[in-house]
């Protein structure tokens, strides 16, 4: 019995050992990774108002498809605004008849929010696609030119701004709700 006590003993400090080991990756320094904070352009403040409601004008060079679909995405983007400020002002009726979690009206603030959250979805993709075509142009799998990554950047930030502005509206009214 010692025997196979000991040989026990040996195996549970071997496996101890080798999990200290495995582990010590772990704690490895984390000076060669990136920061995961913000980068400074993602700090960006957006006011509200500014974003241009005419369409822009694509730069001369810029493809006809490409500047049909940016001029769809963008009208998408934009068109989404409308029914985003009737459902936000739906949830600000319902979160203003207040009430516990839980209850009537707290159920029904959830759904006006989740309504709410809904109506972000066609600027939140159009951004996505936008998005997807900058990274296909940067990377040289569309065979776009630079007037036409100018064009893409130009929509993707007034749709950015329209999908952030949405967001921050979303985020403001969760924090009333509690």
């Amino acid at each position: 019995m010692g025997l196979a006590m000991t040989r026990a003993s040996l195996a549970c400090n071997l496996l101890c050992f080798a999990s200290v080991l495995t582990m010590s990756g772990c704690a490895a320094s984390t000076a060669r990774y990136p920061s995961l904070e913000r980068w400074p352009a993602e700090r960006m403040a957006f006011i509200p108002g500014t974003a241009s409601t005419e369409l822009a004008t694509p730069p001369s060079g810029v493809s006809a498809e490409l500047a049909a679909h940016i001029a769809r995405l963008l009208d998408q983007a934009r068109g989404s605004r409308a029914d985003f400020a009737s459902r936000q002002t739906a949830a600000e009726r319902a979160l203003a008849a207040g009430g516990s979690p839980g209850s009537d009206s707290w159920a029904r603030a959830s759904v006006a929010l989740a309504l709410l959250e809904s109506a972000r979805d066609p600027a939140v993709q159009a951004l996505a696609e936008l998005d997807q075509l900058e990274v296909d142009n940067r990377t040289g799998q569309a065979g776009i030119e630079d007037a036409d990554t100018a064009a893409i950047v130009t929509a993707r930030d007034e749709v950015s701004a329209i999908a952030e502005e949405q967001a921050a509206v979303v985020t403001r009214l969760r924090a009333r709700q509690g």
